[in-house]
């Protein structure tokens, strides 16, 4: 037998209910919610608790956890939302066996993140029936945290001990639709037809519908001259047009065959956002290749350890390349905006970044060096 003041100091029950408030009021109703928590009931001391919980709702009850660090014990978790600006918790513990527990007390307790005591309620197992009944009311406010204690004092040393926690989340807000926007952004698009001309298509940027009367600036720049073999800065041409009613407009290129001409177009309508895109032309070229200004052969000399022949796969936007007369891999034309190049290698799944140079020759890094490295590459045709 144990002293009654050393079992004061060894709980043998523990239920705790935390509770985190972000209070939504405004005449919500109280909600109530009931339930059984069933805790070590293959042991002599399991504990049934019958519950209600008024003014929140428990969203969730964890499972039962064993442990055996020091004799057996459990522990359940309770999730939920707190409702109102008052908290009812209301029930009856009931023993598998207690005939062994009839000196056994309860007490009850409700306090909050101070510490502060708010609510106490004792009462000792009903002799005939094995229960305690406990009945807590209190006003709770925002912005605070509120915990629910039930410990049992008795007399026997026993090992089963069980705890419940849990938290009562703020209730999760109305979901805010945002507001309507007008749709007023306008998309570009650039394509290269038969015959070296360049069709531009405007269309709206929420339903993609086409859009007549747009304005187009246009610019055209002679970059690569054939009899050279070499790229130049050479004249340009200004144009001004405006969209079709199917939104489209198509622009011619003229020039000598080989030649490659960028064209620069900047789309704008009153009330309307602008956009704009760049596209090349090789006049009489093959319009399979998107990005002809690359020529048909390119030698490369990566960090100063690596050269290698880039060969163009006749009719595409692919080169073969070999380094050193050993590596081998795939390069494949990504993007060229301007004199900027974005090129994919299949072999590593990596990519170089380069600059286009006046003089025929391109410059950069690549998204696997160090930094420091760079690599250059001299644009030929074969």
């Amino acid at each position: 037998m144990w002293s009654r003041c050393s079992l004061q100091l060894s709980i043998r029950i523990c239920l705790v209910i935390a509770v985190f408030v972000l209070l939504c009021f405004g005449g919500v109703a109280a909600q109530s919610n009931s339930g059984t928590l069933e805790l070590g009931m293959q042991t002599e001391s399991g504990l049934r608790i019958d519950y209600e919980i008024s003014g929140a709702t428990i969203t969730k009850v964890g499972e039962d956890n064993l442990d055996t660090v020091n004799g057996l014990s459990n522990e359940r978790a309770l999730e939920g939302v707190l409702e109102t600006d008052q908290l009812r918790i209301s029930g009856v513990a009931t023993y598998k066996s207690f005939k062994s527990r009839s000196d056994s007390s309860l007490e009850v307790k409700i306090v909050d993140d101070s510490n502060t005591v708010l609510k106490t309620y004792t009462d000792r197992l009903d002799p005939g029936s094995g229960e305690m009944k406990f009945d807590l009311v209190v006003p709770v406010s925002k912005d605070k945290t509120y915990s629910f204690y039930i410990v049992e004092y008795g007399y026997m040393n026993y090992l089963h001990t069980v705890k419940v926690s849990g938290t009562l989340h703020p209730a999760a807000p109305p979901e805010r639709k945002p507001p309507e926007i007008a749709c007023d952004r306008l998309i570009l698009d650039l394509d290269e037809g038969p015959n070296s001309v360049v069709i531009a298509n405007v269309v709206d940027a929420c339903e993609h519908k086409p859009l007549g009367g747009a304005d187009l600036d246009i610019r055209i720049f002679h970059t690569w001259d054939e009899q050279l073999k070499k790229a130049i800065n050479g004249k340009f041409v200004d144009l001004q047009m405006k969209t079709n009613g199917n939104g489209e407009r198509t622009i011619q290129v003229t020039g000598n065959p080989g030649d490659i001409y960028r064209v620069d177009v900047y789309a704008s309508k009153e009330g309307w956002d602008t956009s704009d895109r760049s596209i090349h032309v090789t006049i009489g070229g093959n319009t399979n290749l998107r990005f002809p200004q690359l020529g048909n052969r390119i030698e490369v000399d990566e960090i100063g350890q690596y050269f290698g022949e880039w060969t163009r796969i006749e009719g595409t936007d692919t080169f073969n390349a070999v380094w050193n007369g050993q590596i081998t891999d795939v390069i494949e034309i990504q993007s060229i905006e301007g004199d900027q190049v974005t090129l994919y290698r299949h072999g590593n799944g990596g990519y170089y970044y380069g600059t286009l140079n006046e003089d025929g020759t391109i410059t950069g890094t690549a998204s696997w060096y160090e930094p420091g490295w760079t690599w250059s590459g001299t644009i030929e045709d074969a």
